[in-house]
């Protein structure tokens, strides 16, 4: 009876089989990555390259901002550089490009507890002296005295000068060296 039976033949069969099982994870492994990606949010970007600790720029229409993502929040993300720490506002109709410049090969954080929306962050610079403001729109930098309404920011210069700013126009904040 066993001189009746084919291994060459249930082996190549096998082989077929296992192939055939192979190429459809895969498929089914493109398929789950692809409905990943279209599900990531700038956000979520921001988050990865702050556990890996990559170098980012954050490039708004004036102003180039580089360094190390130090926290993460809902529409925020603190970027610290050799000695600055800049709140950049990542906001929907926002004119601005994430780019990692570096990829961390060892390194990165779960992330500070700053906080998690950007008009938080500006609430907190309000105690500050001096804050420099960016926007997407101007190519001066505004700095001053920051005061934050419901829908803007108003930042007064030394001079006593006004500048009034819809919030979701500001790109960046960060405390001004004096």
């Amino acid at each position: 009876m066993t001189e009746d039976f084919d291994d060459g033949d249930l082996r190549a069969r096998s082989a077929a089989l296992r192939a055939e099982w192979r190429d459809e994870e895969e498929e089914w492994t493109r398929a789950a990555f692809e409905h990943w990606e279209h599900g990531h949010t700038l956000v979520d970007i921001a988050r990865d390259c702050m556990h890996r600790g990559d170098t980012v720029t954050f490039t708004t229409p004036h102003v180039v901002i580089r360094g190390v993502i130090d926290a993460v929040g809902l529409d925020t993300v603190l970027v610290v550089d050799d000695d600055r720490v800049t709140d950049v506002h990542l906001v929907e109709s926002g004119a601005i490009v994430l780019r990692v410049v570096r990829r961390a090969r060892a390194g990165g954080t779960r992330g500070s507890a700053a906080s998690s929306t950007f008009r938080a962050r500006l609430l907190e610079h309000e105690s500050m002296p001096m804050v420099e403001l960016g926007t997407f729109t101007l190519p001066d930098t505004l700095r001053g005295e920051l005061r934050v309404g419901a829908d803007h920011v108003r930042v007064r210069s030394h001079d006593a000068a006004e500048s009034f700013v819809p919030t979701s126009s500001v790109a960046w904040v960060r405390v001004s060296r004096l």
